[in-house]
C-alpha cells in the first residue's frame, strides 16, 4: 500500500492533471471544478493547495521542467527541435493553453520563461549565447527566425480536426521555406512599402464602445475584463450594454469583426501594384504593421486577436466574411497552380503572415524600436518565410 506521503503526491498529481485539463477548455476554471473532475470534495483540495494561485505555481513548475526535458531530448537540429515541441504541445494541450494564457495575459512572461530555460536547458543556453553574439543584419535575421519559429510552433500545435496536414506542412515550411516563391528585390520592396502607406484619415475616428473595451483590456487583461469594467470606461450602466450584446464574448467578437474587416479592406485596396503572391503577402504584412502603428491604444486588443488567430489558424476572418471574393484578389496560380485545396492553403498562409507581422510589430514596439526598424524587420521576416533555415 502507498504511504501517506505517496498518497499525497498521487493526489497532487491528480489535481494538477485536472487543472491542466480544465485550462485546455476554460481559462476561468475554479477549485470546485478541479475537485469535481477528480471526484473529491473542495476541502480535499485545500489539504494540498491553499488557493488557485498555489496550483498555478505548481503548474508552472511542472510545465517548465517538462518543456526543458522535451528540448533536451529532441534531435539536435532546428527541424528536430521544432517537431519535438509541436509533438510536446499536441500531446499535452493543457500545457499549450496554460502557456498561451500566461503569454498573452502576463507582461514579461516570455522573457521570464526564456531566462529560466537558459539555466535549465544547455541547448537553450547555447542558442541564446549564439543569438547574443550576433550583430547587425545577422542578428536581425537570427532574431526574426527565432520569433517566426516561436509563433509558428504554437500555431501548429493546436489540435484542429482535419487541419493536421496543414499544420504539419507549416512545420516543414519553417525549415524548407516557401519553395515556389521568389523574394522581391530590395528596390521592389521599397516600391511596395510606398503603396502600403496608410493615412490616419483612413483609420476612422473610432467607436466609443470599442475604445472602452480596449481601455478595459489594457487595464485588466482579456480574461479579467468584464461587462462592468467596460461600462465603467464608458460611464454608463452595464444594463445598457446587455441591450445590444448578450455577453462579453459577443461584444469582443464584434470588435474583432470590425478590426478584421477594416484591415482586409485596407489590404485589398493596395493589391493593384503587386505582380506575385509573394509581393501580395509582403504588402499585407506592411499594411498590418502600419495599421497597428496608427492605433497604439488598441495594442492589447490586437494581441488578443493574434491569440485567437493562432488558435484557429485556418479559419478565415469571421463567419460572415466572403473568403471566395477576398481570395480572387490574389495571384494564387503562382504558388498553388494545380491544387484543389489551394484556397484553404492560401488562407492558412495569409493568416500565418498576418500573425507574424503582428507579432514582430508588437515585439519591436515593446523593445522601443521605431517605424523604420519595424519595416526592416518585416523584410527580414518575409525572407525567413521564403528561404527557411537557409536565411541563417
Amino acid at each position: 500500500m502507498p504511504t501517506g506521503r505517496e498518497t499525497g503526491q498521487i493526489r497532487r498529481t491528480q489535481i494538477l492533471a485536472a487543472a491542466f485539463a480544465l485550462a485546455h477548455t476554460n481559462e476561468r476554471w475554479s477549485l470546485a471544478e478541479v475537485a469535481e473532475r477528480i471526484g473529491v470534495s473542495k476541502t480535499a483540495i485545500y489539504r494540498h493547495f491553499k488557493n488557485r494561485a498555489e496550483i498555478e505555481t505548481a503548474m508552472e513548475d511542472e510545465y517548465r521542467n517538462d518543456l526543458a526535458l522535451a528540448i533536451e531530448n529532441a534531435e539536435y537540429t532546428p527541424d528536430g527541435v521544432r517537431r519535438a515541441l509541436v509533438a510536446f504541445y499536441r500531446e499535452k494541450p493543457g500545457y499549450l493553453n496554460f502557456f498561451m494564457h500566461n503569454l498573452f495575459s502576463s507582461d514579461g512572461y516570455d522573457h521570464a520563461l526564456n531566462e529560466w530555460l537558459k539555466t535549465a536547458s544547455p541547448r537553450v543556453a547555447s542558442f541564446m549565447s549564439f543569438l547574443d553574439g550576433c550583430t547587425g543584419e545577422k542578428k536581425r535575421r537570427a532574431s526574426t527566425a527565432f520569433l517566426k519559429g516561436y509563433v509558428s510552433i504554437l500555431i501548429a500545435s493546436f489540435k484542429e480536426d482535419g487541419k493536421e496536414a496543414l499544420q504539419d506542412d507549416l512545420v516543414e515550411v519553417l525549415g524548407t521555406g516557401l519553395k515556389k516563391m521568389k523574394l522581391p528585390s530590395d528596390r521592389r520592396m521599397t516600391e511596395l512599402e510606398k503603396a502600403a502607406t496608410i493615412e490616419a484619415s483612413e483609420v476612422g475616428d473610432g467607436n466609443r464602445l470599442f475604445d472602452a473595451i480596449a481601455a478595459a483590456i489594457r487595464e485588466h487583461g482579456i480574461t479579467k475584463t468584464t461587462i462592468t469594467n467596460i461600462a465603467e470606461k464608458m460611464g454608463t450602466a452595464k444594463s445598457s450594454l446587455y441591450f445590444y450584446y448578450r455577453n462579453k464574448d459577443e461584444m469582443l467578437g464584434e470588435l474583432v469583426k470590425k478590426e478584421t474587416d477594416t484591415m482586409i479592406d485596407l489590404i485589398v485596396r493596395r493589391m493593384a501594384p503587386c505582380k506575385t503572391f509573394a509581393e501580395q503577402i509582403f504588402v499585407a504584412m506592411v499594411v498590418q504593421a502600419n495599421y497597428l502603428l496608427l492605433k497604439p491604444d488598441m495594442f492589447a486588443v490586437f494581441n488578443w486577436i493574434r491569440y485567437e488567430t493562432m488558435r484557429e489558424n485556418t479559419k478565415c476572418a469571421h463567419d460572415d466574411f466572403d473568403a471566395d471574393r477576398f481570395l480572387k484578389e490574389f495571384h494564387l496560380e503562382d504558388f498553388y497552380p494545380d491544387e484543389s485545396d489551394r484556397d484553404r492553403k492560401a488562407i492558412a498562409t495569409l493568416k500565418w503572415a498576418a500573425t507574424l507581422s503582428t507579432s514582430i510589430t508588437l515585439h519591436a514596439l515593446k523593445e522601443g524600436h521605431g517605424k523604420q526598424e519595424i519595416a526592416q524587420n518585416i523584410r527580414a521576416m518575409l525572407a525567413s518565410m521564403i528561404n527557411g533555415d537557409k536565411e541563417i
